[in-house]
């Protein structure tokens, strides 16, 4: 039986957690957070450097060696969410704070060398990964 999604408890909280999304309902207020502005699979755009690509994977914080962050020329705050990113038409991947990100309008796919290991569909925008079990 395929598990879609994994359910954390505490006292007041519950989480839940898949590869699409991480949300997070306060069971007093009944209030939802969004942990993630950006989903696996959703076309970015880089504020600063203006290139396109695809969310690959997301981490709550920065989890890069303190020589990398500190090599980083912008050094966006570090205890935010931060996303492994495949830039369209390059070979390379980029590890991206979520302040520098925004939503990329154009719907259209992005071409890297990569695409095809991590999503197997693009529909309406939107990349999608195969079911694993």
């Amino acid at each position: 039986m395929p598990v879609e999604a994994f359910f954390w408890f505490t006292a007041r909280t519950v989480i839940r957690c898949s590869d699409r999304w991480w949300k997070r309902l306060n069971l007093g207020t009944g209030i939802v957070a969004e942990k993630f502005k950006f989903s696996v699979g959703q076309l970015i755009e880089h504020q600063r450097y203006g290139y396109r690509g695809v969310v690959v994977s997301r981490d709550e914080q920065c989890r890069a060696s303190k020589g990398w962050y500190e090599s980083n020329l912008t050094r966006p705050a570090r205890d935010q969410p931060w996303y492994h990113v495949m830039v369209d038409g390059a070979s390379h991947t980029t590890y991206v704070a979520e302040s520098n990100l925004k939503p990329d309008s154009s719907d259209k796919p992005v071409r890297h060398p990569l695409i095809k290991r991590f999503f197997n569909g693009f529909h309406n925008g939107h990349y999608y990964k195969a079911c694993q079990y």
